[in-house]
């Protein structure tokens, strides 16, 4: 050894006398990587992910306080004139933020709101939510985030759940008639605030929403070119102002003369607010939101998450990638009971990113928004990917930085497919549980097929399923993380929370995802499934999503999906849903390419017994990703609506085109 390396070896060790427990961990990993022959083999020892971050970042805390003043604390240095909200032509700056928060916590404190209490929301995106929850977290009050789509018996067992007395619902019809079925029998409920989308926009704005929507509306149709057919404009908005018209008439029906509904304004005109902002909370571990996940077939869990959860979250994406930084700009469309909404909005204003807020989209109209707001970040599934590579209309994507795929699984082709014509997808991957994200594809630390390294607050290992046996390199097993974006658990449901949070022999609290997958010496991860997407079949694991890899090789695969069924002499058979190309070959020549395939390189076991051809696969509402429990569900033994030829299966109503 060197002076020199001698020197650098004493100055570090010299650190950890003062160093804290966390810090101690960096400083060893780093005197280990520099001396040590060889590493341990074992990812959750030599964290080999953190080569790929700066080292000024690696030891940096994050600050434990409100979410609302971690925001105040990160945002202090930029102008106040940044601005880092965009809502239809409305803008905030950080100043504008803070007057609206500071008011909302005088309107919450008026109402009577105490530390614990909970007050649920039912809502598409609109600022006034992201202002609220701010004001909130300060006064230690939680947010019960409920899906805007949810039913009124969920979202009943919700609130009542949560002993929420105050929901905030958006006011469209749907909306209003699931939160009025709720309130049937419901003792818990106290008020329902309604909110327009339109509520942070002057009568200006509110028209030119309207005909930014109407303008994409007939892009879509193409029937606008160039300065575009103004009569067929004004005829579609007068369309639109009597459909609006009828939508506000059918909200009014629903609520009648039930005096638990309030308009927001008329919420905001019966309370007496104090000038004086009330003394707020900065205590990290309160919780500050519950997002809920599960509950198909049962109840849902809610996930609750701290100040200190989301925090950590901002932390990582801000100094762990620098994208998320000051000057750049981010496209939200996820609603705000996704939990990976709060690192959309919270995590990116923290870094000084603006957020572009989308209140309510479709999937068709996805590509024209990229085009029309060119944002540098975006979160985009596979499916809307694929909408904006066949969709073929923007041609140049110098603004992307940072185009992100998450939620659903990024076959290596449509991976290949992007990266051709557009900048590198950026794969993620996490779960509610862990405040959404746990890994994240960095520029720097790309690979082909991987979804990322660990954040930079977490650690992410791999372990013999169900156990806290940790696996070298290579090798899969279930995907764990550790950190301070672990949940503090489910709501009021402790047995579910000790299935996935638990105590390691290293004295971690490690979450247990249910995913596999492994990592290589590189910190690279690789997702290989849901366990729950696994069947044993002649005694050997049949890894559905390996199936779903080979099949969407195929040149006449547009789309597949796996699942198992039940079956009466093998039990469990892996059952192929297939979407073909236009033009592809016949639903025979392709089922035979893909059972030979399949038999050469993962083996007979995988062959699946029957193919599914369809029109589309299903989907999830909200998450927009391929709802694999509704395909499992479906009956392809049903005549009336499948047609049988030996191990091929069509469905019904949904093959509209004759295959050649």
């Amino acid at each position: 050894m060197t002076k020199e390396e001698l020197s650098r070896l004493k100055e570090k060790i010299e650190l950890l006398k003062t160093a804290d427990s966390r810090e101690k961990d960096l400083y060893l990993r780093a005197i280990s990587l520099d001396y040590a022959s060889e590493m341990k083999g074992y990812p959750s020892i030599d964290k080999p992910w953190l080569k790929w971050f700066k080292e000024d970042c690696i030891g940096l805390p994050f600050i434990e306080t409100s979410a609302y003043d971690y925001f105040l604390e990160m945002t202090k240095n930029f102008p106040q004139s940044t601005i880092l909200l965009e809502y239809y032509g409305r803008n905030y700056t950080i100043s504008d933020i803070k007057r609206e928060v500071e008011y909302y916590i005088k309107c919450f404190s008026a109402m009577g709101l105490k530390k614990g209490n909970v007050v649920s929301f039912v809502m598409l995106d609109v600022p006034e939510v992201l202002f609220m929850w701010y004001a909130l977290t300060s006064l230690g009050v939680v947010s019960n985030m409920i899906k805007f789509d949810e039913s009124g018996e969920r979202i009943k067992y919700m609130t009542e759940l949560t002993n929420s007395k105050y929901i905030f619902a958006t006011s469209v019809p749907f909306i209003i008639k699931n939160v009025k079925d709720a309130l049937e029998d419901n003792n818990i409920v106290e008020k329902v605030i309604t909110l327009e989308v339109t509520e942070a926009l002057p009568l200006p704005l509110k028209t030119r929403m309207l005909f930014e929507e109407l303008k994409l509306s007939h892009e879509l149709k193409q029937n606008i070119k160039d300065n575009g057919n103004l009569k067929q404009m004004a005829k579609d908005m007068k369309k639109t102002m009597s459909d609006l018209k009828k939508s506000k008439n059918q909200v009014n029906e629903l609520i009648n003369d039930d005096t638990r509904f309030l308009t927001f304004k008329k919420w905001k005109e019966s309370l007496t607010i104090k000038d004086q902002v009330p003394i707020v909370s900065k205590n990290g571990n309160d919780i500050a939101t519950i997002v809920y996940t599960g509950g198909t077939t049962g109840k849902p869990k809610g996930v609750k998450l701290s100040n200190n959860n989301l925090n950590a979250a901002a932390h990582a994406i801000h100094y762990g990638d620098d994208t998320f930084s000051l000057g750049n700009s981010a496209l939200n469309i996820l609603p705000p009971a996704i939990a990976y909404f709060f690192n959309s909005t919270h995590g990116n204003f923290c870094g000084g990113v603006k957020v572009i807020l989308i209140s309510h989209f479709t999937v068709e109209e996805y590509p024209y928004l990229i085009k029309k707001y060119e944002p540098n970040i975006f979160m985009a599934g596979p499916i809307l990917l694929e909408k904006i590579r066949k969709a073929n209309i923007i041609k140049d994507a110098s603004f992307m930085k940072a185009p992100i795929s998450g939620g659903d699984k990024l076959y290596e082709d449509e991976e290949e497919a992007w990266n051709k014509i557009y900048p590198l997808v950026h794969q993620g991957w996490g779960m509610s549980e862990a405040s959404a994200a746990s890994s994240y594809a960095k520029t720097n630390s790309y690979k082909f097929g991987s979804i990322g390294v660990p954040l930079l607050t977490v650690m992410v290992s791999v372990f013999d399923y169900g156990t806290d046996i940790e696996l070298p390199y290579n090798q899969i097993g279930e995907l764990c993380v550790t950190g301070p974006t672990i949940m503090q658990g489910y709501f009021d449901n402790e047995e579910e929370t000790k299935k996935v949070l638990k105590l390691h022999r290293d004295g971690r609290i490690w979450l247990h995802t249910d995913d596999l997958g492994f990592m290589d010496e590189e910190g690279h991860i690789f997702h290989r499934g849901r366990a729950k997407r696994m069947l044993t079949r002649n005694g050997n694991k049949v890894w559905l999503t390996e199936i779903e890899d080979l099949a969407s090789k195929n040149p006449n695969v547009d789309k597949c999906c796996c699942v198992k069924c039940e079956d009466s002499e093998e039990r469990e058979v892996p059952v192929l849903h297939l979407v073909l190309n236009e033009n592809s070959d016949s639903i025979e020549t392709v089922v035979n390419e893909i059972k030979k395939e399949i038999k050469e390189k993962l083996g007979n076991n995988y062959i699946p017994k029957f193919y599914v051809l369809r029109d589309d696969l299903i989907y999830s509402t909200v998450n927009k990703k391929c709802d694999f429990k509704e395909l499992e569900k479906e009956n392809i033994f049903d005549l009336n609506n499948f047609e049988q030829n030996g191990d091929i299966i069509k469905k019904i109503e949904d093959i509209k085109l004759v295959r050649k």
